[in-house]
């Protein structure tokens, strides 16, 4: 039996691409040396700052049908709410009123990427919130779109089905 690892080859295509603005398509070749699969990372939450943290909760809710998994005093002082699925989640919370310790939390975030299996659903549930949606675009591995909330957040939402 051969001892010497499985060679798994991934290709990955990269576009970097924001607000319709392309830098083009480069076709990186990852060949990584794992036994027979490619090493996995899962996300388990991202924590962002809103003005309104149960306003903005409802509205992914309703979006992507998740639900709160919890919800408290922040740690900042005032309201955090976790919503999101049983395994990953966006902590949301309010802004200290005292933003000069703040410790950088509020510095900007590029995008979020949501991926769902019905994009066409969530983009009638994001226009029934009034809510714009842009940059409407099929790059493999599937389709895509973004839009922003209510706090000026920017929200990739995407389907590899």
């Amino acid at each position: 039996m051969d001892a010497s690892p499985t060679r798994a080859a991934t290709s990955l295509i990269v576009t970097p691409s924001f607000m319709g603005v392309s830098a083009g398509e480069k076709k990186l070749d990852l060949n990584m040396t794992r036994g027979s699969t490619v090493a996995r990372m899962d996300l388990e939450h991202v924590n962002l700052s809103v003005k309104n943290p149960r306003r903005t909760a409802d509205l992914f809710e309703r979006l992507f049908d998740w639900h709160t998994r919890w919800s408290g005093e922040s740690m900042f002082e005032g309201e955090c709410i976790h919503v999101g699925t049983d395994d990953t989640y966006l902590s949301l919370h309010t802004r200290p009123a005292d933003q000069s310790d703040f410790n950088g939390y509020d510095r900007p975030v590029a995008h979020i990427g949501v991926l769902v299996e019905d994009l066409d659903k969530v983009v009638r549930r994001v226009h029934d919130c009034e809510i714009e949606t842009f940059n409407h675009d099929e790059v493999e591995p599937g389709r895509r779109f973004y839009f922003f909330d209510y706090d000026h957040i920017c929200y990739e939402v995407a389907s590899y089905t």
